[in-house]
Formats: structure tokens, sequence, C-alpha cells
């Protein structure tokens, strides 16, 4: 999500708009959009706001030599609204973009832009959480080895985490510029975990 880069209010709202909760809130009326869509949804400014494509001659007496939208005669999304895999997958995919989760040779690198205190993301990979005295995860590769985490922050974050810990053990944070980098390691049954903090464990 580009916009997370630029403006992270934005970038939280523009997710909120396409999730399936925020369809069935504002377009309660429309049965599909709640636990499942479409490929697509009409904007606000079409005769049927909220709803699908399909073809709005069906509802009157004009003719095909008359309908200007000969293209879509007969396409008609609402024959079969719902299971479309793209409302499900693209909110899961974004909201990695969300809490800045990057994927390198060398570990993983977290830029949080997500305008929230309090918040958790949880996968097969990646956990991270962020609360009111810190931040913390885990990082779970298919394969062991010894990974690189970078957090990057605001200047203020830099300076009031103070306390590492890294898989169970106390460590001291390494700071460059707005940057806590640190190392760990994980195998497969044992992810790489962490936290930090303000205060002492």
């Amino acid at each position: 999500m580009a916009l997370a880069r630029i403006d992270h209010n934005m970038a939280w709202d523009e997710w909120k708009k396409n999730t399936l909760a925020m369809h069935a809130e504002q377009y309660p009326e429309v049965w599909y959009g709640t636990w499942s869509g479409p490929d697509t949804y009409n904007s606000e400014l079409s005769s049927y706001p909220g709803q699908t494509g399909f073809d709005d001659s069906l509802l009157s007496d004009i003719s095909e030599e008359d309908d200007i939208r000969k293209l879509t005669r007969g396409l008609n999304w609402t024959d079969f609204p719902v299971l479309n895999l793209h409302p499900h997958a693209w909110p899961l995919y974004n909201i990695i973009h969300l809490i800045g989760a990057e994927f390198t040779k060398e570990g993983l690198k977290l830029t949080p832009v997500l305008p929230k205190e309090e918040y958790q993301f949880s996968s097969p990979i990646l956990g991270f959480e962020k609360s009111k005295t810190g931040y913390s995860g885990w990082y779970a590769p298919k394969v062991e080895g010894n990974w690189k985490i970078t957090l990057e922050l605001t200047q203020k974050e830099i300076q009031e985490f103070k306390f590492l810990e890294i898989n169970d053990k106390e460590d001291t944070p390494i700071k460059i510029d707005n940057k806590i980098i640190f190392e760990g390691k994980s195998s497969p049954n044992s992810p790489l975990k962490w936290k930090l903090t303000k205060d002492s464990y």
C-alpha cells in the first residue's frame, strides 16, 4: 500500500474503507459485501451505490439498439456476487504494509505506521505487537538461522525504549539514527522472540 509510505492516517483510513465490515456498515441493505463479496462495487455516484455491476437495461424497456452499453449486455455480477477472493485476500496482504514489514535475506525490517496505540498482528511466519509499554514480536522462518531484525521508529520512541529481550534473555539494543537493530536465532520449532520496552521486565 503506497499510502503507508506517505501518510499513515490516510493509509489506515483507506485500508478500512476496503473491508467487508465497512461495506456492510455503509450499505446494510445490500446483502452481499458482508461475509463475502464480488470483484467490484459501484461507487456512491452510481445509480446503484454499494452494489455490483449488472445490466440495468434488464430493469427498463431500452432496446439493445438504443443501449450505449452494448458491451456489458447480459453481464451481471449480481448473478453470483460472493466468494471472489479479492475482498478476503487484499486486506490481509495490505496489513503487512501498515506494520511496515519487509523481508530481507538477512531477516526482517519493521517500520510500523499503523496510527493506533495498541494492536497485534499474527501470521505463521511473523508476529508483531504494539502495546503501551513497547513493541514485541516473533519471527519464524521455515529454516534455522541467525536473523537480523531492524525496527525503525520515531526519534521520540528511540529515546524512550531502553530494554531489549531476545529469546528470553536480556540484551543491549543497538541504536543507529532512528533504528534499533538486533540479532537472534530461530529454528523450525522455536521462533526468534523479542521484546522492546521502556522499563525493565
